[in-house]
């Protein structure tokens, strides 16, 4: 099928080029059977993984990321990713390996399985800088976690060793107190998506009332950023929801026709949307810590700068929260700020206890990003990273 559109692409592509007949009949020429392409298949992966471990072998130094997941068979893997530089200071980050661990997951497992990858591949392990793990007892147990046994065994050097920056703040996004909002916003969701009919019946209702949405998202856990987008959507679709259950007679959420229910709901859905757009920020390929040192400092100034309009009564970074008081035709001044901003500084001292780590990195993330500083001291500088 690849082979036929490209052919029939050809004449369109290489229309201008004075060799065309010449490109369209190598086309034709060109070998596309399984066993054919399982042997190019083959030969781009060894030769991928020939530049990998070349790149391994000629930067400076690496540093790793394990990341533990499940997969359909129920079996676990450990995902490595490598981090490299290289003397003239730029850097690589690629996928190293994945270690599947087919009976127990404890850390002296993990640990043995990285072991034996290490003395198979004869990785250079002299030249580790860091470790990022995950909080699991498994990676970070004083005594048998991962990162313990890598410390106690001789063929690591000293290393640095980090709880992943974006698992952190996702930690601390569960920290809001406010469970009974998404429990019973995530049990109206389900109730509605649960049956196949209940489902069909209110698209039918949304195409009906003309709404901009089509469909109710549903939540999970394991998507940090499923809570933002579930909860915008849910608010958006409050009043057909509400329609809904009254035209099917079904009984209806005393929650939704609850004043102060909607404020935290609104609440929620802004508070949310920050952190999901700080999650966003931490992503992506070559963030270093320093990047991400920075985007959690700023979003806690932000926190702080805006729990101080919310006790002025100011909503401008709050939109869902004021256009929930229009709706219900409240001014802003009649608003309990106090019990939001009391949520604001709850978030804020969870992620000065997640991020207190930070405290040793900070003056040198100063440094790199200003190295003139007159104040920099390298020698106590160089003493908090050796």
């Amino acid at each position: 099928m690849v082979k036929e559109a490209f052919v029939e692409a050809a004449d369109s592509l290489f229309r201008d080029f004075k060799n065309k007949a010449e490109i369209t009949s190598s086309i034709k020429a060109l070998q596309l059977s399984r066993s054919t392409v399982t042997q190019r298949c083959e030969a781009m992966a060894e030769d991928l993984t020939q530049q990998l471990w070349k790149d391994i072998g000629d930067c400076q130094c690496f540093s790793l990321q394990l990341d533990e997941s499940t997969d359909v068979s129920d079996t676990a893997q450990v995902c490595i990713f490598i981090r490299m530089v290289f003397t003239d200071i730029t850097a690589k980050e690629e996928l190293l390996t994945v270690l599947p661990m087919k009976e127990q997951t404890r850390g002296e497992d993990i640990f043995q399985s990285f072991k034996n990858f290490i003395e198979k591949t004869q990785l250079p392990v002299y030249k580790l800088v860091s470790i990022t793990t995950d909080g699991a007892p498994a990676m970070v147990g004083r005594l048998n976690g991962f990162i313990a046994k890598c410390r106690q065994d001789d063929a690591f050097p000293d290393f640095l060793n980090y709880h992943c920056i974006i698992h952190q703040q996702a930690l601390c996004a569960k920290m809001l107190n406010m469970k009974e909002i998404m429990n019973v916003a995530t049990k109206i969701a389900c109730s509605i998506r649960a049956r196949s009919l209940q489902r069909r019946l209110f698209r039918a209702h949304l195409e009906k009332a003309d709404c901009d949405h089509s469909e109710l998202l549903l939540h999970t856990d394991v998507r940090w950023l499923s809570r933002g987008k579930f909860l915008q959507r849910f608010r958006e679709l409050c009043p057909e929801i509400k329609e809904f259950f009254r035209v099917a007679g079904q009984a209806e959420y005393m929650q939704l026709n609850d004043g102060q229910w909607l404020l935290d709901l609104a609440f929620l859905t802004d508070l949310t949307n920050m952190l999901n757009d700080l999650n966003l920020q931490l992503q992506g390929k070559d963030k270093t810590v320093i990047n991400m040192i920075s985007s959690v400092n700023a979003f806690k100034r932000k926190m702080q700068h805006l729990s101080l309009k919310l006790q002025r009564h100011d909503l401008i970074n709050f939109q869902n929260l004021a256009s929930e008081l229009e709706m219900q035709g409240m001014a802003c001044l009649q608003l309990d700020s106090a019990r939001y901003t009391e949520q604001i500084d709850n978030c804020l001292s969870e992620f000065d206890k997640r991020f207190q780590d930070f405290s040793l990195l900070e003056p040198v993330a100063t440094f790199m990003c200003y190295p003139f500083r007159e104040d920099a001291d390298v020698d106590s500088l160089a003493s908090k990273i050796a």
